[in-house]
């Protein structure tokens, strides 16, 4: 039974599960050099399974290894995202995540686009509209990470000094907040966090990145500070559009 990649429902999916535990365990990062030789471990014997299975369901030959696909990442704080093509511009990056967001979310308006400076250039994406209310009403509904995440951030702001206190003191406290401060203490519900990190995942797949502050900080296709809701954000209720959908497989090989 894996230890470290669980709950694997594809071939990709466990391609993407590796790269995730990649980018937190790699001893070049600070990890375990124990820990990622037993994700290496599951990793090929894994890969050989899911593989097989894509094989046969597909009927497509993967040319493809385990070994391969470690190239991934390949520097100390180097990374290739599984989309990525040198000769693609942003300008492209940037219509491919236009169509995949409209289809993929079609109640939702997104904002898309590029900026460039004399070293770098940048994407942006942000949330401008949406159907329904984006964060959760009730911290009752809190998790207990989300929960502690949000305490975290009322008392690093200094809206939160008591050093002990009832379970039932800091949610009132967290209501109040909620009502008088900024969204930044606010928490997503699951559907729209969900879809929040399926949209960076999706831009995050194009890019190419091997950044060292100390030598090269502008080696990258391009930077991302992820999909967040901006100035602009408003609910719009609305169905969604009838029509032929694209898939993100159609849209990922654009």
């Amino acid at each position: 039974m894996a230890k470290y990649i669980k709950k694997v429902t594809s071939f990709e999916d466990l391609k993407k599960k590796y790269r995730d535990l990649l980018r937190t365990n790699h001893p070049d990062n600070g990890g375990d050099t124990a820990v990622m030789q037993e994700i290496n471990a599951e990793y090929d014997v894994l890969f050989r399974i899911w593989k097989d299975r894509h094989e046969k369901k597909t009927g497509q030959v993967v040319n493809e290894t385990a070994e391969s696909t470690r190239s991934e990442f390949y520097t100390q704080f180097g990374w290739k995202g599984r989309n990525y093509n040198s000769d693609r511009s942003l300008k492209t990056i940037a219509q491919i995540v236009r169509s995949y967001v409209k289809e993929k979310y079609p109640t939702y308006k997104f904002s898309v686009r590029t900026s460039y400076a004399s070293m770098c250039q940048e994407l942006h994406v942000s949330l401008r509209e949406a159907p329904a209310d984006i964060y959760k009403q009730d911290p009752e509904d809190l998790t207990e990470a989300e929960l502690n995440e949000v305490w975290k951030k009322l008392e690093a702001n200094g809206l939160w000094t008591l050093e002990s206190w009832y379970p039932e003191q800091l949610l009132e406290r967290i209501r109040e907040v909620w009502t008088a401060e900024s969204d930044f203490f606010k928490v997503y519900t699951e559907d729209v966090a969900a879809m929040l990190d399926d949209v960076d995942d999706f831009v995050r797949s194009y890019n190419w990145e091997d950044c060292d502050g100390s030598i090269d900080y502008f080696n990258v296709n391009f930077y991302y500070f992820g999909c967040k809701p901006d100035w602009k954000f408003k609910i719009v209720p609305k169905k969604a559009r009838i029509g032929k959908r694209t898939s993100r497989k159609d849209i990922a090989v654009a």
